[in-house]
């Protein structure tokens, strides 16, 4: 599975926040469809895993995790 999560850059912030889970590694068009307010160069970098580009305020990343495998960000 494929999951989308969002980090937030503020102090009273507690980790990743889940956003969504694919089945199968989402293409440009699946997260651009998740994700309409976002610009294609953030849905292009969270296609190869995601992250922060440069000093944005909320960034998302994708993780791929297996069945029954513990989720650590």
């Amino acid at each position: 599975m494929w999951v989308v999560t969002r980090a937030i850059n503020q102090y009273d912030q507690d980790g990743d926040y889940f956003v969504a889970v694919f089945h199968n590694k989402p293409s440009f068009k699946d997260l651009k469809k998740l994700l309409p307010q976002e610009n294609n160069v953030t849905i292009g970098k969270l296609t190869r895993g995601g992250g922060r580009q440069e000093y944005e305020g909320e960034w998302f990343f994708l993780t791929e995790v297996k069945n029954g495998q513990l989720y650590i960000p």
